[in-house]
């Protein structure tokens, strides 16, 4: 396991899987980059093999919080001897030696959330080595790595809902830090960040960039910004590029492709489903009441 534009950008498809074969055990090893942020990756990583007796020790490599999507072995660390299964999520911080067996024959597949050593220490400092998580935690990995897989994320919503599951997992780690209710001074930083992405809803923002301006890294952010508004950033951005649509077919812009490229939604078919989620009805429905009212 551990061996481990001024449009609506989307997310670039996956990096090509590089596969090894492990000298030692024989596996053979597929890794794929499902998204790579400035502090935060996601990794697809497939390991195929017999059912095995204990493997060689390993250690080492990057830090990261281990999902399994399926398989089943034991795993033995200087202090701690752990039965994993997909109910489980591990806390790998890359400073520990250990060693495994698999206890079934096929192998197992991970999502891997690779935090940089900054946010790897904010989020699970002094957590343990593997702790139960609840279906809902694994139904929200699921769905993120079914979306990086399908290409349905840009890479704002990409950032934002790993970071969120980042958050609960701490949480689950018993490592989770506490938001305290924002002052004046953090609202008006707040207040800046939304003003930031309010100027311009088209834009391709980074969240790392709107974290700095409400001066706190982006995993704090993340969680301020929903405790303090009641909904994401994505959510937020969504909903402005929904209105000022709405504002450009009130003025009597005709062309909804050009609509949905200039409020820098993707496609006309991502504009549509977005106002379906919003609003109830598509843009042409929305036009046409618009039109009604106006001529009444």
């Amino acid at each position: 396991m551990y061996a481990f534009g001024p449009l609506h950008r989307r997310l670039p498809r996956a990096a090509n899987a590089n596969a090894v074969v492990d000298p030692a055990t024989g596996d053979v090893t597929t890794t794929t980059v499902l998204f790579s942020g400035q502090k935060l990756s996601v990794i697809d990583r497939v390991q195929t093999g017999p059912m095995s007796g204990w493997g060689p020790t390993r250690g080492g490599g990057a830090p990261a919080i281990v999902f399994l999507r399926s398989g089943v072995f034991e795993c033995k660390t200087p202090t701690e001897y752990v039965f994993t299964d997909a109910t489980y999520v591990k806390c790998y911080d890359a400073a520990h030696e250990y060693r495994r067996q698999r206890l079934a024959d096929g192998g197992e597949a991970y999502t891997l959330l690779c935090p940089d050593p900054e946010l790897m220490q904010e989020a699970f400092g002094g957590a343990y080595y593997q702790a139960a998580c609840s279906s809902e935690i694994h139904y929200r990995h699921l769905r993120l790595y079914r979306a990086l897989r399908c290409e349905q994320l840009d890479e704002l919503e990409a950032e934002e809902l790993a970071l969120n599951l980042l958050a609960e997992v701490s949480e689950a780690f018993g490592t989770g830090r506490d938001v305290t209710p924002a002052g004046p001074a953090v609202r008006r930083r707040l207040h800046a960040a939304q003003a930031f992405v309010a100027a311009d809803p088209a834009a391709d923002h980074r969240l790392s960039e709107v974290a700095a301006v409400a001066g706190c890294s982006e995993f704090h952010f993340a969680r301020l910004f929903r405790q303090e508004t009641g909904q994401s950033l994505r959510g937020y951005r969504r909903r402005l590029r929904t209105r000022m649509a709405l504002r450009l077919i009130s003025e009597g812009e005709s062309d909804l492709t050009t609509v949905a490229l200039d409020c820098g939604f993707n496609t006309h078919s991502h504009m549509t489903s977005t106002f379906r989620t919003e609003l109830g009805r598509t843009p042409s429905a929305a036009r046409e009441k618009i039109a009604l009212k106006l001529a009444s």
